[in-house]
């Protein structure tokens, strides 16, 4: 079993990984791992992907990442396991193989079979600006598998904003992002319906109701462990807890 706490530092993707500074994409192009089970967490922005992404990662067969505090101070990230997409490459804004492997080794960390991606910028692999009867983005069915087939991805792991703490959740989006509330809103509400009946991520998609998960519905968290298919964290509801505080819902 895994025992990680939260590790809150504040650092920038920049600090990571040299960055491009015309389009602010890191420059270290992706190298798949053959020998790794990938899974991939998509979602929309402010739905708790990062985090989530971020506890996936610190169950025994995964990396064991970092989570940072984005500026702001009202988000997180998960930037080691970040995967940018500019349309036509990847690149990652891991650390280097070595740095990986003294990070292992420090904690340790003796064996990684699996890892846990998300994909920048556009976390939901939503086309912006090709709208539906839903009011949402429409999942890019040819970036999607191009991406699920380039990483042989397992699961696709969505975390959804339901009915708990829906309007905080909400609130706080509207707040990282700086738009206004009411538009998110329009965007939000036909999400659910639109992955439901849709089915865009396919079979490989497991929902998560993540304002249960963060109140501590094992049900929900155990969603997660027959997707990833490992024990439960040892400390789960205290990271469940210092998330819920960070967040202040």
């Amino acid at each position: 079993m895994g025992n990680q706490r939260i590790k809150i530092e504040k650092r920038s993707i920049s600090d990571v990984v040299p960055v491009n500074p015309e389009n602010g994409l890191p420059q270290i192009r992706h190298v798949h791992n053959p020998d790794y089970a990938y899974y991939m967490v998509c979602y929309l922005g402010g739905q708790c992907g990062s985090w989530l992404t971020w506890l996936i990662n610190q169950h025994t067969s995964f990396p064991k990442y970092l989570v940072h505090i984005k500026p702001g101070d009202r988000d997180v990230g998960c930037y080691d396991a970040d995967v940018w997409n500019n349309g036509t490459e990847y690149y990652t804004a891991n650390v280097t193989e070595r740095m990986l492997e003294s990070f292992r080794r420090e904690n340790g960390i003796t064996t990684v079979t699996k890892s846990c991606i998300k994909i920048g910028p556009n976390h939901n692999l939503g086309m912006r600006y090709e709208k539906n009867k839903y009011r949402c983005a429409a999942i890019d069915q040819e970036l999607y598998h191009e991406i699920a087939d380039r990483f042989n991805i397992k699961k696709v792991i969505v975390p959804v904003v339901y009915k708990t703490h829906y309007e905080s959740l909400l609130i706080r989006a509207s707040l990282i992002f700086n738009d206004p509330v009411e538009i998110r809103r329009k965007n939000w509400k036909g999400w659910p319906i639109y992955i439901k009946y849709k089915q865009p991520y396919d079979d490989r998609a497991v929902y998560i109701d993540i304002g249960k998960l963060i109140d501590g519905d094992m049900d929900e968290y155990q969603k997660i462990l027959d997707a990833i298919e490992e024990e439960p964290l040892s400390n789960i509801n205290e990271l469940l807890t210092e998330y819920k505080n960070f967040i202040n819902i």
